[in-house]
């Protein structure tokens, strides 16, 4: 490759606000009246040997992509090439995305060609067409991330697996999305699996989402000043789902005027953190979920209720019932409800395709075992208590 392609010339001109990106400097990259452009490519890590930032082991794919080059005026290109010590690579890269992050949270180019690259991350999955109930938490948590009072906005919703944690941040995050003009970035916590994300894996993650082409220091406190530095200037909604704890969600904190939206399984702790704790449905939300899913006509009010009882009021496996039945009309919700009616087969009833009630329990009956092996053994032993565990019970245990 004999230099940058076309295409990433046109990206640098459209996240650059036509001006030099070196601190402090205003001049123009293009000349507004005549057109000329006296802005200058400059390689972070160098374009020629033997200079202090070149990298003989950077492949020219790399070199001279997008993550490795910034505009400059003529005169702070040559500062920077003749001053290795001073403008090093760590520190360009540093200019490079507080420049960006400047413009791209709210100028906007005039080239419409170039408009193309500046268009927010969207990473948001389709809200459900059918949510139904939470409306008080809904109303609470729209107005709290649509305030925009200037400050970083921190919510984290809680509960037990399959409860709806997830669904209701998607859908409270559809509905302030327009308030974060910025972007809506989503990402996997991985808390209840083997091996969380640790916090620096979660801000490549989010640093990755704007910047795909960006090699992230090996330093961790590098990678942090990247992390804030990339939503400095943008009004961004995170959205971090299934956290692991407090520990790992803290340096994760946005700074002011994004929003923040943690779900797990544990509470979670942070300043300012408004903290939502979901239990099952009530019984006529979680009906009128049933019958949404379902439909006018396939299920008496009585038949409804019965599943809903069975379903433990959870949204997950209220869902599995609903879609089964939409999907098997040769079963009646009768037949259904007295097919769930037997304990040792309820589970297995409540799988549906890629929806499984007992895998999402399963999730937190497994980090109990590897976080807390005594406390998941007596647990389980409760499992073959010969008698029923009413207060008394409870008591002697």
């Amino acid at each position: 490759m004999a230099g940058p392609s076309v295409a990433t010339v046109k990206r640098l001109f459209a996240v650059s606000g036509n001006r030099c990106a070196f601190p402090g400097c205003a001049l123009p990259l293009v000349d507004e009246a005549s057109g000329k452009v006296t802005g200058r490519i400059c390689h972070i890590k160098a374009d020629s040997p033997g200079g202090q930032r070149y990298d003989p082991e950077q492949h020219n794919r790399e070199r001279h992509g997008f993550a490795n080059l910034v505009l400059m005026c003529p005169l702070h290109h040559d500062v920077i090439d003749s001053d290795g010590e001073t403008y090093t690579v760590e520190r360009l890269l540093e200019i490079k995305a507080r420049h960006e992050a400047r413009y791209t949270g709210g100028a906007q180019p005039s080239d419409d060609v170039a408009r193309q690259f500046l268009l927010p991350v969207h990473q948001l999955p389709a809200d459900l067409a059918d949510f139904t109930g939470r409306e008080k938490e809904v109303r609470e948590l729209t107005a709290l991330l649509g305030e925009g009072k200037g400050g970083a906005t921190i919510s984290a919703i809680g509960g037990m697996g399959g409860v709806g944690k997830t669904a209701l941040a998607v859908h409270v995050a559809h509905q302030v999305a327009a308030h974060y003009p910025g972007g809506q970035i989503v990402v996997e916590m991985g808390g209840t699996s083997e091996r969380p994300l640790t916090p620096v894996e979660a801000m490549g993650r989010v640093i990755h989402a704007f910047e795909p082409e960006l090699r992230l220091p090996d330093d961790p406190n590098e990678v942090a000043t990247f992390y804030r530095t990339i939503l400095e200037s943008r009004k961004v909604l995170l959205l971090l789902d299934n956290a692991a704890n407090s520990a790992q969600v803290r340096p994760l904190v946005v700074p002011a005027g994004c929003g923040l939206v943690v779900t797990s399984r544990h509470n979670i702790s942070l300043p300012g953190l408004r903290h939502f704790d979901l239990d099952a449905l009530p019984v006529e939300e979680a009906c009128a979920l049933l019958q949404t899913i379902v439909g006018q006509g396939r299920a008496t009010d009585k038949e409804l209720g019965t599943i809903v009882k069975l379903c433990g009021r959870l949204p997950l496996a209220l869902r599995v019932a609903g879609d089964f039945l939409v999907v098997h009309p040769d079963w009646s919700a009768g037949e259904y409800a007295q097919a769930l009616a037997d304990e040792r087969e309820r589970l297995t009833r409540l799988k549906h395709e890629d929806l499984d009630v007992g895998a999402a329990l399963g999730l937190s009956a497994a980090q109990l075992v590897r976080e807390r092996p005594d406390l998941a053994a007596r647990w389980q032993m409760l499992s073959v208590f010969p008698a029923p565990f009413e207060r008394a019970a409870a008591a002697a245990v």
